[in-house]
């Protein structure tokens, strides 16, 4: 059995020892000293694209015990930035894409809220690549807002340990609820935003902002501001005060 590659085991060591290699240690410096992670990519085959796969894989290591509650990245926040090529109505819960909440599930679980996070509901814009120029205008401002409203963005719910058996299966009395859009809060506001049964928010003012992002056509733009300090992106370019993404 000790002659088997345990790529866990093998991560666990570099990181214990310090041996990770040195683009990677960048990468985790940045996500170290950040208040809020925003993740913007364009959903490719209802994922984000193979690039910002790699960079989670080899960017977020386990430590052994800290997940969930007692992650890596407790008491910080992140988002996800999303643009789609279909329209919101083939991403509600009983449309032919499914919940969008579905589709993004292994980030806000599997990535953010496994590694510590505490998940921002996120933000779609559907289908830009066929909006006209007042409809990106209308996603655009819509960004715009949420960016300036973090701090009363509503977080998504996630069921705290205590709510789990020690096999991680939730306790017979716990009423299982997992983070959901409804019809008043997400489809007929149809202004990009969905909110969730969670009644928090975040309370706290995010400096920096590190942002990961996958430069695509499809991507809406992201406004410049002076809270990202620390950006993680893909290829960008500036033009007239706009990241073009």
């Amino acid at each position: 059995m000790a002659s088997r590659l345990s790529i866990a085991r093998e991560q666990t060591y570099a990181m214990e020892n310090g041996t990770i290699a040195e683009d990677i240690k960048i990468e985790q410096a940045k996500l170290a000293r950040t208040d809020l992670l925003i993740l913007q990519f364009l959903i490719w085959w209802f994922s984000p694209p193979a690039i910002l796969k790699g960079w989670f894989g080899r960017g977020f290591a386990y430590h052994t015990g800290r997940k969930y509650d007692t992650g890596m990245f407790k008491g910080k926040f992140a988002m996800v930035a999303a643009t789609t090529g279909t329209s919101e109505d083939t991403y509600a819960p009983d449309e032919i894409d499914g919940s969008i909440l579905a589709v993004l599930w292994p980030a806000h679980n599997g990535l953010f809220r496994y590694s510590g996070f505490d998940v921002l509901s996120p933000f779609v814009a559907y289908m830009p690549g066929r909006q006209d120029e007042t409809g990106r205008a209308l996603q655009l401002n819509s960004y715009r807002q949420r960016l300036e409203t973090l701090e009363s963005t509503p977080k998504l719910f996630f069921h705290p340990a205590e709510d789990y058996c020690p096999n991680e299966r939730l306790k017979p009395y716990v009423i299982a609820r997992r983070p959901r859009m409804s019809d008043h809060e997400g489809r007929k506001m149809g202004n990009g935003y969905f909110r969730t049964d969670s009644g928090s928010s975040a309370s706290s003012t995010f400096m920096p902002v590190c942002i990961c992002s996958v430069s695509t056509r499809a991507s809406i733009l992201v406004p410049s501001s002076s809270l990202i300090s620390a950006s993680i992106t893909g290829t960008s370019s500036v033009k007239d005060g706009w990241l073009g993404r």
